[in-house]
């Protein structure tokens, strides 16, 4: 009787072993399903972080672009305003020095 008791203590242990092996593997299952999709969501992140990024430079680089714009357009009416005002000074002057002559 000793070794079938002990037979049935081995089977026992042995099942309960294998069992906790087959857990064992479904957790690794788990968890390396989990990893994936951690790595997965990570690269989204990253993903829409560069897009997002880049919606941003281009935004940046829009508005640069127009205000270099207003900038040179700025720069391009206070030419011609100072033309004008030196224009109308010389007007001046030459009107200036024909009553000269006439007086």
């Amino acid at each position: 009787m000793g070794s079938g008791l002990e037979q049935h203590k081995r089977n026992g242990i042995e099942g309960w072993l294998g069992s906790i092996d087959g857990r064992v593997e479904t957790l690794t299952d788990m968890l390396s399903n989990l990893h994936a999709q951690m790595l997965e969501r990570i690269h989204q992140v990253d993903k829409d972080r560069a897009e997002g990024d880049a919606r941003l430079e281009g935004k940046i680089a829009t508005g640069d672009q127009k205000l270099q714009t207003k900038i040179s357009n700025t720069k391009l009416w206070l030419l011609i305003q100072s033309i004008s005002v030196m224009a109308t000074i010389g007007g001046i002057v030459f009107l200036l020095l024909r009553l000269s002559k006439h007086l």
